[in-house]
């Protein structure tokens, strides 16, 4: 089952069928409205065990639910707010909380990370609500060591955070700067290698390298080692995927 974020126009989420052999099939009767016409969603994501979906939406300050139905088709569930305004990024843990960067309107050291607990019936409630990055326009989330660390690029500031994620979904700041991809570097998306030792980050605003792609070994105490930026890919680099 496959879902597509549509962000132009009138907001919405389809849905598709992918067959085994790489086919995909649009599931009639399957879009459905975001909160409002104009969200400007930024992530949608299925919860680990596939019940609900859920959609960040920067224009309303709202995180969106839907349950999933045995037809693939979507149900909403409610659209509740965000703790800090400008929800963006978001990863979820193996237990099923939610961890959200929120960028507050992109204000200088504004940005915070918050997370969620998302029940099977799609319902979302607070854990822990806008624990400070210190740093400006926080943008893509990632987890790494088994859900334990979570990271966030700062696009506004060039930097990457840290935050230790206890049981209970509950978030602790370890590092404003884990990593510094520096002034201007504008870090975007972030992926994990197949292994969980190392982190890549676009960075297409780099002015010495543009369109950089940088990759970190994850240190023990939630630091990230730089290994030397990779050249030669497009300034219109704008995600990425590791294996």
């Amino acid at each position: 089952l496959v879902y597509v974020l549509n962000g132009r126009g009138t907001t919405n989420v389809s849905g598709f069928r992918l067959s085994n052999v790489g086919a995909l099939a649009p599931i009639d009767g399957s879009t459905r409205p975001l909160s409002a016409a104009a969200t400007a969603p930024a992530q949608l994501e299925f919860s680990p065990d596939g019940r609900v979906l859920v959609v960040t939406e920067k224009a309303t300050n709202r995180i969106t639910t839907f349950t999933v139905g045995n037809d693939g088709r979507l149900t909403m569930v409610g659209a509740v707010p965000s703790a800090t305004a400008t929800p963006f990024g978001f990863a979820f843990d193996g237990r099923g909380y939610l961890v959200v960067s929120e960028a507050a309107g992109g204000a200088a050291g504004a940005s915070v990370l918050s997370s969620y607990d998302v029940s099977r019936a799609g319902a979302v409630t607070r854990v822990s609500a806008s624990v400070a990055t210190t740093q400006t326009a926080a943008c893509w989330v990632l987890l790494a060591d088994g859900g334990r660390l979570a990271l966030t690029t700062n696009t506004g500031s060039g930097t990457v955070s840290a935050f230790a994620v206890g049981a209970g979904g509950t978030l602790t700041l370890r590092h404003a700067v884990a990593a510094n991809t520096g002034a201007g570097s504008n870090p975007l998306d972030m992926a994990l290698s197949r292994n969980g030792r190392f982190v890549y980050v676009l960075a297409p605003g780099s002015t010495s390298t543009p369109g950089t792609l940088r990759p970190y070994a994850i240190r023990d105490d939630g630091t990230l080692e730089g290994l030397g930026p990779v050249d030669g890919i497009p300034a219109t680099a704008f995600g990425l995927a590791a294996r």
